[in-house]
């Protein structure tokens, strides 16, 4: 059954599409007015992206625990770390474009994650609290 696209879904398109672009910038041999211009846009796009996210209430999908994970920021009922999907989320962009084979892929390496829904949102999570600079490092 395929999910109905909407809200969340559209934005994590936006994302893919970033991500990707902001991966490929700096690989390719373009010239360097258009790498600025490239950068420009990607960062932009991040900011607008990150303000949406920080819209979100992500108390029921993360918590912190001393007692997991070094204290670190971890997805509910897991031992997982938000950057730890952002992290397999850009390689698997890397390997594919596609959103609903990047988000399968996530959830047969990470069973505990079940729902699309919990991804995308470790996804905005991570991105809502760090900065542009780490992100992209």
């Amino acid at each position: 059954m395929k999910q109905k696209k909407g809200g969340i879904y559209n934005m994590t398109e936006t994302v893919v599409n970033n991500l990707y672009e902001c991966n490929n910038i700096f690989g390719t041999t373009k010239q360097k007015s258009n790498i600025i211009l490239d950068n420009f846009i990607t960062a932009l796009s991040f900011y607008r992206l990150k303000k949406q996210a920080k819209k979100i209430d992500y108390s029921n999908l993360v918590e912190k625990r001393e007692d997991f994970c070094g204290g670190n920021v971890i997805i509910k009922n897991t031992r997982i770390m938000p950057e730890t999907i952002f992290n397999v989320w850009i390689s698997k962009v890397k390997e594919s474009k596609d959103c609903d084979t990047c988000l399968e892929e996530i959830k047969k390496e990470y069973p505990a994650l079940t729902d699309n829904t919990i991804i995308i949102k470790a996804l905005f999570y991570y991105i809502s609290h760090n900065s542009y600079r780490k992100i992209f490092k």
